[in-house]
């Protein structure tokens, strides 16, 4: 929901649909989804690196995701936002480098972080955190277009930045 996460959870924002997101889970279901992230994938279509730090914040009260992207190509720019969420509700905010503050409102279930960000004064959208089988993380990002339609707008894979550095590949 991070990070975020429409330039991922992210450039972009959802609060009338955050009120159909199901009801949390306990904070220690997210556990799968703490440490150092480093990712490739795609933004607007150009190709992108990524990172995602995510962790316990404020004496475990919140979880943080701090995501940052780069592109590359003729549309190059630089992101970065950080949202908290709360667990007792997985509610929260995000914050990020286009100065955009959104409302969070997530779910953790089955090794997903789902969250929509957002509301009718801003854009909406919605992030996936999913876990692989292989240890990996998918994240996508969509923005609700005014046509009612969901557009996928970013995509990463991630792999743990400790498993790049025992492989040689970092």
């Amino acid at each position: 929901m991070v990070r975020f996460l429409a330039t991922s959870l992210l450039i972009m924002a959802g609060s009338a649909a955050a009120q159909s997101v199901p009801a949390a889970a306990p904070a220690s279901d997210l556990s799968w989804l703490h440490g150092d992230w480093n990712g490739t994938g795609a933004v607007f279509g150009a190709p992108s690196q990524a990172t995602l730090n995510a962790g316990p914040a404020l004496e475990g009260k919140f979880v943080e995701l701090s995501y940052r992207f780069t592109t590359s190509g003729q549309r190059a720019f630089a992101f970065e936002g950080r949202g908290f969420y709360s667990v007792a509700d997985w509610r929260g905010q995000w914050f990020d480098s286009t100065g955009a503050r959104r409302t969070l409102t997530g779910a953790v279930a089955d090794g997903e972080l789902s969250g929509e960000w957002g509301d009718t004064a801003t854009e909406r959208g919605r992030s996936q955190y999913r876990r692989g089988a292989d240890g990996t993380l998918e994240v996508i990002d969509q923005v609700l277009r005014a046509d009612g339609q969901w557009h996928v707008f970013a995509t990463h894979r991630f792999v743990r930045a400790e498993e790049q550095v025992s492989s040689g590949t970092r």
